[in-house]
C-alpha cells in the first residue's frame, strides 16, 4: 500500500509500506510497521480514516505497551492529524493535511493541540475552502469531545484492535515530491472549496 499526504499548499509526502493492511473497509484503512533505531525496535499503527477528517498514528514499545515520545515538550503516543477523510483506490490511499496536530498522551485522554494558527491562517489566505474549514473544526470538535470523555482508545480498539503480535514489517519507505510530480487524487466527495 502506499499512503500519499499532500502537506499544503504542494508537498506530497509519501510513505510505501511493505505489507497488506491489518484492516480495510468503508470507514478506514489501518497499517502496522516496525522501525529500529539503535537495536531498538518501536511499532507503529496509522488509522486512515474514510469517512473521518482524521488520521492517528500511534507508537508502542518492544512489550507493545503504548509508547511515549519523550523528545517532545509533551510526551505522546498518539498523533492525530485533522485531514480530509482519506480516498482509498487500488492499493493508494490519499489524504490533504490540514495543519492541525493534536497530541495524546499514553493515558489516551491527555491531550495538546497545534498548528491551529496555521490551520486558520491557511484558510484565511485561500490555500482551502470554508467546506474543507467547517468540516475539519467539526473534525476537531469530535475529536477533543472523545478525548474529554475517554472514549478515545475505545474508538480505536473498536475499528482495529491494538496488535498484541508484533508486526515484522519495516517502516514504510517516505520520500517527498512536488505535487505537480505526483498523480494526487483528491478525495471525490470533498472539493476543495
Amino acid at each position: 500500500m502506499v499512503l500519499y499526504q499532500l502537506h499544503l499548499p504542494s508537498e506530497v509526502r509519501i510513505f510505501k509500506y511493505n505489507s497488506e493492511p491489518t484492516h480495510a473497509d468503508s470507514h478506514a484503512v489501518v497499517m502496522d510497521s516496525v522501525a529500529i533505531e539503535d537495536d531498538t525496535a518501536t511499532y507503529c499503527r496509522g488509522y486512515y480514516f474514510l469517512d473521518r477528517w482524521l488520521s492517528v498514528f500511534i507508537t508502542f514499545d518492544e512489550r507493545l505497551e503504548l509508547k511515549a515520545d519523550a523528545s517532545h515538550t509533551f510526551p505522546f503516543a498518539f498523533n492525530c492529524d485533522i485531514t480530509t477523510p482519506h480516498y482509498y483506490q487500488d492499493d493508494s490511499v490519499f489524504t490533504t493535511d490540514l495543519y492541525v496536530d493534536i497530541l495524546v498522551g499514553t493515558d489516551g485522554r491527555t491531550y495538546q493541540i497545534e498548528d491551529v494558527e496555521d490551520f486558520q491562517q491557511a484558510f484565511a489566505l485561500g490555500v482551502f475552502g470554508k467546506g474543507w474549514y467547517d468540516n475539519a473544526k467539526r473534525g476537531l470538535d469530535w475529536l477533543i469531545g472523545l478525548l474529554e470523555h475517554g472514549q478515545f482508545v475505545n474508538f480505536l480498539n473498536e475499528v482495529d484492535p491494538f496488535p498484541d503480535t508484533k508486526p515484522n514489517c519495516i517502516n514504510p519507505i517516505a520520500y517527498r515530491r512536488h505535487l505537480s510530480e505526483v498523480d494526487f487524487k483528491h478525495h471525490p466527495r470533498y472539493s476543495k472549496y
